[in-house]
């Protein structure tokens, strides 16, 4: 497998912006589809700005090239891979929540003064570290799944015949 695309720092700074994702994702915000793409979109873009600040050595436009600026394919790329990470993260969190959960209770029990969902992100941190380690081959099925995904959400489905639906 090959060098990861974000360090431990710069995954710990992207699970700030999880619940904004979450609640943005879920639906419930009084937001039509529209309105939700695009405040979806609109916080991408604010994470990559932020990002760019909290972590200048990444920036091409900012710096010299060095071995950890991302080049101007990567910068492209980005906003992909950003919410490629997040889908990613959220699909594992999803479908391995009891085994998560034992990690997040673990680590509560250790430090009971972090907040729960600290104490969350910190356990599905972990687990997907261990899920890279230990099965790579199983995150790769979690990352094609999200590039699935988001393929399948800019799908315009009312283009579609009915038998092409039914498929």
């Amino acid at each position: 497998m090959g060098k990861a695309f974000f360090n431990n720092a710069e995954v710990t700074f992207l699970q700030e912006f999880l619940d904004d994702w979450m609640v943005l994702k879920q639906g419930n915000n009084g937001l039509s589809v529209t309105e939700q793409v695009k405040a979806c979109n609109q916080l991408v873009h604010r994470v990559i700005e932020e990002f760019y600040e909290t972590f200048p050595e990444r920036n091409l436009t900012q710096n010299d090239p060095t071995k950890k600026t991302y080049t101007q394919e990567q910068r492209k790329g980005l906003y992909a891979k950003i919410k490629k990470t997040i889908t990613t993260r959220i699909l594992i969190s999803k479908h391995y929540t009891k085994d998560i959960l034992a990690i997040t209770q673990h680590i509560q029990s250790e430090d009971p003064s972090l907040p729960r969902m600290a104490a969350r992100n910190q356990a599905t941190t972990q687990f997907i570290e261990e899920m890279k380690a230990e099965d790579p081959d199983e995150y790769e099925c979690f990352q094609i799944l999200a590039q699935e995904v988001h393929e399948a959400a800019q799908t315009d489905y009312a283009e579609k015949s009915e038998e092409a639906l039914r498929k």
